[in-house]
């Protein structure tokens, strides 16, 4: 865990006031096919998906926040699906598949559909909303909602 400019190393798994641990979501990770390296991670492993930072306390108990906790949320996409973690790694959002749009379902394979996500007010309300690419479409993700 790295806090500020200091390294920790967690003793045990990490859990959090929601109650589910930081266990690793799809076994060993991403792996490159044909044991190939990737670029940015260990060898053949690649990182287990895209990170951003947000703050979806405007949401409030939607998220299962206080609408005044000063605390970022964590969200990620990798293999296909968008979960949001709360700071402390626990999950607030299970995965959940990122839209198809009648292709194929690669989530099972190597392949890891889905980029970066983007945080930004899509629609104007003031509250930020998650955009990402998946295999085939630019999809908006907002609390309460949905994908939109």
């Amino acid at each position: 865990m790295v806090t500020g400019n200091q390294a920790l190393k967690l003793v045990k798994d990490p859990a959090s006031a929601t109650g589910y641990t930081c266990k690793p979501m799809f076994g060993e990770g991403v792996k490159m096919p044909r044991g190939l390296p990737c670029a940015g991670g260990s060898g053949s492993l690649c990182a287990e998906g895209f990170p951003a930072v947000a703050n979806f306390s405007k949401y409030g108990s939607v998220m299962g926040l206080k609408p005044d906790d000063p605390h970022p949320q964590v969200v990620v996409v990798s293999r296909g699906f968008l979960r949001i973690h709360d700071w402390t790694g626990g999950l607030l959002l299970n995965p959940i598949p990122l839209p198809t749009k009648g292709f194929a379902d690669c989530s099972g394979s190597d392949y890891n559909p889905g980029g970066a996500p983007t945080i930004a007010d899509f629609d104007g309300d003031g509250m930020p909303e998650v955009g990402v690419a998946s295999q085939s479409a630019y999809s908006v993700w907002k609390p309460g909602v949905g994908w939109i």
